[in-house]
Formats: structure tokens, C-alpha cells, sequence
């Protein structure tokens, strides 16, 4: 499925012709493990600005996420952007088992990024109920910071 999407980005980039050589070779480049990238919401600091980017990665077993916080120029274009920062989330680094799904963008528009997803963590289990599952909302601070907050296991 992840093959399938890349394939069809690299497509639309190519049929719409907004594409250069350099990009089709990007889109090539795409990991298999990478399950979704979101840019999401705005940041501030210190005379700098710019947009926040979540990217989410399913690797050995398990998901990891990354921040990621990008200067602009004044154009606020994308394809403009300068990486400044980006960080993994630690609670998704090493043996953390989690296989997180249906992730989404919360503050789009707003100041600092946030997104909300869903946590399965098959090292936890919750009772008889299997795997603990979690709800969880990521922001995005300053770059180089970011708050988790969990919800209580559910079934």
C-alpha cells in the first residue's frame, strides 16, 4: 500500500508537470516504513517563524514519530523551507512497542503544531482486554520541544 501511494504522488507530481527530474527521484527515495507526514500548524520564536512538520514511522515492529520545525521565507512555500530542528518523540524511541494508527492534524492554521493519533502498546497489556490502547495529543513548542498527553487505557 505504501509503495502504491508513493507511486501514484510521483504520478500526479509528474502528470501535473510541476515536476523536475530531482523531485521523481525524492518520491524514489520514499522508505518504505514512512506512514504518514503532516504539516501542521505555525511556529514563532525569537524573530524566526515558520511550520511544524509530524512525520510518522513504522519500522521494526513498531512506530516512531518525528518533529520537525522549518523556516520559511516570507513566501511561507514548503518547497522554500529550511529544516531548523527535529527531534524523535523519546516515549516512541527504543523498546517502546507502540504501533500507533489514524493519526491527524489538529492545528493546521493555529500556533504550534498538534496532532492526535491512537497508541497500541503490545508490551502493556489491559487485563483480558489485550494490547493497552491509548488516545494521545502531540504539540509542537519552540523548536526542539513538545508535550505529550495520554489518555487512560480503553478497551
Amino acid at each position: 500500500m505504501r509503495s502504491i501511494a508513493a507511486t501514484l504522488l510521483g504520478c500526479i507530481l509528474l502528470c501535473a508537470g510541476v515536476a523536475h527530474a530531482g523531485v521523481s527521484e525524492d518520491v524514489e527515495k520514499i522508505p518504505a516504513g514512512l506512514e504518514s507526514v503532516f504539516y501542521c500548524g505555525h511556529w514563532k520564536d525569537q524573530g524566526k517563524d515558520g511550520f511544524v512538520r509530524f512525520v510518522f514511522v513504522y519500522t521494526n515492529g513498531h512506530s516512531e514519530v518525528f518533529i520537525q520545525w522549518l523556516a520559511t521565507s516570507a513566501s511561507f512555500s514548503p518547497d522554500e523551507a529550511r529544516l531548523l530542528a527535529s527531534i524523535p518523540v523519546a516515549e516512541f524511541t527504543g523498546e517502546a512497542a507502540y504501533t500507533i494508527t489514524s493519526p491527524r492534524c489538529l492545528a493546521a492554521m493555529g500556533r504550534n503544531g498538534k496532532v492526535s493519533f491512537r497508541a497500541e502498546n503490545a508490551n502493556e497489556q489491559d487485563g483480558a482486554h489485550g494490547p493497552a490502547r491509548y488516545s494521545a495529543v502531540l504539540s509542537a513548542g519552540n523548536p526542539g520541544s513538545y508535550h505529550l498527553k495520554w489518555s487512560k487505557p480503553y478497551k
